[in-house]
């Protein structure tokens, strides 16, 4: 009896269809994995590009607000933050940080880590990153502490307040970073006699953050120094370098 092999014809060639060698219906599958992740990734590139473009360009949008009249606002990006409002933000955190004028009003200082500051001075502190924060306010207690002592002032038997002479200039670091150039004389008084003109020239760094809404806001709004700290809340600046020059 004759055997014929089956996966060989009578005239040495294969069969026309053989299992074994049927192709992979996945073998292109690498392929498309690949098309799909260089589709996202131009995808991405020029979504972020148009981005990009539309900030630059700036152009308007339609905004509502909360008393639903149609505003027409910038695009920007979050960190954007106009010069007068950087100004705006440091001249106003330096005034309330050293202007210390108790009007006979009680509890005008906050203890914390066993120091009493200064109401005025501790609550311009929040405006300040944390960690850098507290070593700026000890240094500040140390500075003071021989000549003009907090206590003096929270007592109301000294007053001091500052004056700034011409606009602080403001200077890029980096995107959402400004080094804010400010020049400041502080008086100092007891009573109404003057007894020191303190040089207070700064070079202070801000640095763009979120800005707090209506339900995070630590000043008291019924006193103009709490309207003056919601106020830049919610401008979305804070302080994390201090520099006397």
């Amino acid at each position: 009896m004759q055997i014929q092999d089956d996966k060989i014809n009578v005239n040495g060639s294969k069969p026309a269809f053989d299992p074994l060698n049927k192709p992979s219906p996945f073998r292109y599958l690498p392929l498309l994995i690949w098309a799909v992740l260089l589709f996202l990734l131009f995808n991405s590139c020029n979504n972020s590009r148009q981005l990009k473009l539309a900030i630059q360009n700036k152009p308007y949008i339609y905004v509502q607000t909360d008393d639903e009249s149609i505003v027409k606002a910038k695009v920007v990006a979050p960190s954007y933050r106009e010069e007068g409002v950087i100004r705006d933000f440091v001249e106003n955190w330096l005034e309330i940080a050293f202007t210390w004028q108790n009007q006979e009003q009680k509890n005008y200082f906050v203890t914390e880590r066993n120091i009493d500051f200064p109401l005025p001075f501790y609550l311009a502190s929040l405006g300040i990153k944390p960690g850098y924060r507290e070593a700026f306010m000890d240094g500040t207690y140390q500075k003071y502490d021989q000549k003009f002592p907090f206590h003096q002032y929270i007592s109301g038997e000294y007053q001091s307040y500052v004056r700034t002479f011409k606009d602080p200039v403001v200077s890029p670091v980096e995107p959402g970073v400004w080094d804010v150039k400010i020049v400041t004389t502080r008086t100092h008084a007891r009573k109404n006699s003057i007894i020191a003109h303190e040089i207070l020239n700064r070079i202070i760094r801000v640095q763009a953050i979120k800005p707090s809404d209506d339900n995070y806001l630590w000043g008291e709004p019924t006193t103009e120094l709490g309207r003056l700290l919601n106020q830049m809340q919610k401008q979305g600046l804070q302080v994390i370098e201090i520099t006397e020059f």
